[in-house]
């Protein structure tokens, strides 16, 4: 299982800050810098990447959920808008087929601020799905319930032979004589039958929510598919449209993001392309 972090506070992050200050000054320890090294609790580095991402594949391979994850961060990697983004999306993949506890928090609305809070919520959400996806798991078992439990009935009850050193025997009727304090619950037909009962209900009910998950899993694919497949069409149809600009020599130009970088691409007719923030922190472009 994944060593999910849900206690941060602000002593970490405050001792991020001094280890940070001391290594720019040169002063930190040999203590301190494999303190840094190691993955520092109040700071999220490729370690933590790695170890949250490969949880929720964990996860999602419990659920057969089908997600998007990304677990060969290296140390020059860092957290893009769009991967904070794919981590939201998969978190709510996940909670469609497993919403966690009753006390489970609540999605966050986004990620693009990080702060130690909203890290600490997000591993607490895979941490209760992940704790349920696998008790879930364990408890999928067959078991044939369908013995039927009957009490032993005798010609002579309490009929017992006791045989004594010498070899001869006699038959005595056993009495219990012992004045319970507390009458227990009785090892007979009724007891077993009943457990049996409330066992097979138990597990009719765990194949139901199997079911109903499969289902979820089902739907949640073919309208993934779906999109996909819409995405694809429209992106067909504008790759015609920006052929047809080009052919008609108009000129054309299309943006793209990719891992949190806007990509432009245009025909060799533009010539003159101005961008620039009109102040309310839109990118207006002109061109010629």
């Amino acid at each position: 299982m994944t060593r999910w972090i849900t206690d941060r506070t602000d002593d970490d992050v405050a001792q991020v800050k001094v280890l940070a200050s001391k290594a720019k000054a040169g002063t930190w320890t040999e203590e301190e810098q494999a303190e840094w090294a190691s993955g520092m609790k109040g700071a999220l580095s490729y370690m933590d990447y790695n170890r949250i991402e490969n949880g929720i594949q964990e996860i999602a391979s419990i659920l057969n959920a089908s997600v998007s994850v990304k677990t060969d961060w290296d140390v020059n990697g860092f957290l893009t808008v769009a991967d904070a983004s794919r981590w939201l999306s998969n978190i709510k993949v996940i909670r469609s087929l497993c919403s966690g506890k009753n006390d489970t928090p609540e999605t966050p609305a986004s990620l693009n601020y990080l702060h130690y809070t909203i890290i600490n919520q997000v591993e607490e959400i895979l941490l209760d799905i992940e704790t349920i996806a696998n008790n879930h798991q364990n408890r999928s078992v067959e078991v044939n319930l369908t013995m039927h439990f009957v009490d032993r009935e005798a010609k002579y009850p309490n009929r017992w032979t006791m045989t004594k050193p010498d070899g001869l025997s006699e038959v005595i009727t056993l009495v219990r004589n012992d004045e319970p304090i507390v009458e227990g619950t009785p090892m007979n037909a009724e007891t077993l039958n009943t457990l049996s009962d409330v066992a097979g209900a138990d597990i009719a009910r765990i194949a139901a929510e199997k079911a109903e998950l499969n289902a979820k899993r089902s739907e949640i694919n073919a309208e993934t598919s779906a999109q996909e497949s819409q995405k694809q069409a429209e992106k067909s149809a504008e790759s015609a449209r920006l052929a047809e600009q080009s052919a008609n020599k108009g000129g054309w130009m299309d943006f793209e993001q990719k891992n949190g970088i806007l990509y432009m691409v245009k025909s060799d007719s533009l010539t003159e392309i101005n961008m620039q923030d009109n102040g309310s922190g839109i990118l207006e472009v002109t061109f010629e």
